[in-house]
């Protein structure tokens, strides 16, 4: 699935992303690579198409932060 595509990216939680993507380099950067402030501040300003980039280069599982709306409703049962 391609998820530069508009549809998909409007489905993703780009807050837990973008979350995640800066824990990832905020620990490349405690550890043997402080060059990765740069990527923390890059995955700050990134917009929404750029973190999706950022995130694939990286290899992660995308599927993961897709939201779907039906299972955000709340059902009652009676």
């Amino acid at each position: 699935m391609k998820y530069y595509e508009r549809d998909v990216i409007m489905n993703i939680d780009y807050e837990k992303l973008r979350s995640d993507l800066k824990d990832y380099y905020g620990t490349a950067m405690a550890g043997p690579f402080p060059v990765a402030v740069i990527d923390v501040s890059k995955v700050e300003r990134a917009s929404e198409e750029e973190l999706v980039i950022i995130a694939q280069k990286e290899h992660f599982n995308l599927d993961a932060y897709t939201c779907d709306k039906q299972s955000q409703k709340n059902y009652r049962y009676f």
